[in-house]
């Protein structure tokens, strides 16, 4: 049924695909449906429900793993690549354009993304504990990143993935490693300085330096 849904939404859009729509292609009356999902928000709620679970096993994995940071690199590999027990990219995508439009589907999203970023911040922690994340690594700011490169990376089967080099980037500002008691401790990001500059029109603005 849920498959069934997900392959009319994906062919004619959440608002294009209609109930009857989806009981033809899933081989059940409508009513049928309509005992088990109300809506087609629930319809949403169920297929959003199912990929997160697949994508808090991962981050399960992460948390047991002996170093985290390498954990979170292998993970986000199999993650991104190998999306068998996930949504495509294109559904994914749907979903997340009715949520700009559509309060219902908008919580549902909300939901997720926080308790996928609960159980990834939770993973980061005890990486920091047992040592494999720098202890003055940002892992709020390191998660946000983390969510936002899933998030935003589709990997065509037929293609030869880049994904793992950006993925070692995105991981490498994560991990201890010894360093001279003189040099800079690392961190993730870090705001060095701010300074309000003027422009020659007039106006002023805010400069941030990064490293």
């Amino acid at each position: 049924m849920l498959d069934a849904a997900a392959t009319c939404f994906r062919r004619n859009g959440f608002r294009g695909a209609s109930m009857s729509d989806i009981s033809t292609l899933a081989g059940m009356s409508t009513g049928h449906i309509y005992h088990y999902f109300k809506s087609k928000e629930a319809i949403v709620e169920a297929i959003v429900e199912r990929d997160l679970q697949h994508g808090l096993a991962y981050i399960e994995t992460i948390k047991k793993a002996d170093n985290i940071v390498q954990a979170v690199i292998d993970v986000a590999t199999d993650c991104i690549i190998d999306r068998g027990h996930m949504s495509e990219p294109a559904l994914f995508m749907e979903i997340l354009a009715e949520a700009s439009r559509n309060p219902t589907v908008a919580v549902i999203m909300n939901n997720c993304k926080n308790a996928v970023r609960r159980s990834l911040l939770d993973a980061l922690e005890i990486g920091r504990k047992q040592g494999s994340v720098a202890a003055d690594a940002d892992v709020d700011v390191a998660c946000t990143m983390l969510m936002l490169i899933f998030d935003g990376v589709t990997v065509p089967e037929h293609a030869q993935s880049p994904v793992p080099s950006r993925r070692d980037h995105a991981a490498d500002g994560l991990a201890a490693r010894p360093r001279p008691a003189s040099a800079p401790r690392p961190g993730l990001l870090r705001v060095t300085r701010a300074r309000t500059r003027r422009h020659p029109q007039g106006g002023r603005s805010n400069q941030a330096t990064l490293r």
